[in-house]
């Protein structure tokens, strides 16, 4: 079960996203329950770009890089 905290954690971070605008209040409560943890461990890639989008992740604690490959050779970081 999750805490009140990371409930809300959760909440805060899907219902402004475009993916749950559509969402009523009842659903994102569902889609909160619905939400697993996860931990990596540091120097993890977590989803690398390309790759399907079979997760959606909020992130708790910790820290995240994030790049973005904007041509070929050429990459764009955003932190």
């Amino acid at each position: 079960p999750k805490s009140e905290e990371v409930k809300k954690l959760i909440y805060n971070a899907i219902k402004s996203n475009t993916l749950f605008r559509a969402c009523s209040e009842e659903e994102l409560v569902d889609l909160i329950d619905a939400f697993d943890s996860a931990e990596f461990s540091a120097e993890s890639i977590v989803i690398q770009q390309g790759d399907e989008g079979e997760h959606f992740y909020v992130v708790e604690s910790g820290k995240l890089d994030i790049t973005v490959r904007m041509e070929e050779d050429a990459s764009n970081e955003i932190h």
